[in-house]
């Protein structure tokens, strides 16, 4: 029991190469690439492993034209990320979050016409990110189950992957 709670209770350690990894907090820095399935965003169709969505309309005030956000989504999916060194880790989110369909986007930019912006972030695989969460190790295989996910860049970074559309 003790091993059990002190290896949650561990400081995070950096981890940039597979003979770097053990059990317990951590934020991992690998290549991301596809497991069984990938997310498609609302608004571009883009095919990724996590995006993030955001619906505004302008509102008037005194002073102009004022953003007013009226939907925000994130989702994210399982997905392996590849180590130098060799060894390839499963990413696990902890919260994969619900997304929303293209058909949702389309018709709020229906009912709300030129006013509605969206903006949409996306993670494809192939690019360069950093994971933190709970490393394991199950059933012969290095897990991860992620809280939080970031893009670093990398492969794919040739064209951007936000857009804006009034």
């Amino acid at each position: 029991m003790l091993s059990f709670v002190s290896r949650y209770l561990k400081p995070e350690i950096k981890i940039t190469h597979s003979n770097e990894l053990r059990e317990g907090p951590a934020i991992v820095t690998g290549t991301s690439r596809a497991a069984e399935s990938l997310l498609t965003t609302p608004f571009r169709s883009v095919r990724c492993i996590a995006y993030s969505y955001k619906g505004y309309v302008s509102v008037d005030s005194r002073k102009g034209a004022v953003p007013s956000l009226i939907r925000e989504e994130t989702a994210y999916t399982t997905f392996m990320l590849d180590l130098p060194g060799g060894e390839t880790v499963t990413a696990i989110p902890q919260k994969p979050g619900s997304g929303m369909s293209a058909d949702e986007h389309r018709t709020m930019q229906f009912n709300r016409g030129n006013e509605f912006v969206a903006v949409e972030e996306a993670i494809r695989p192939g690019k360069k990110v950093q994971v933190e969460g709970m490393v394991v190790r199950r059933n012969g295989q290095w897990e991860i189950k992620y809280k939080l996910l970031t893009d670093l860049g990398g492969a794919d970074g040739a064209d951007s992957t936000a857009r804006r559309k009034k």
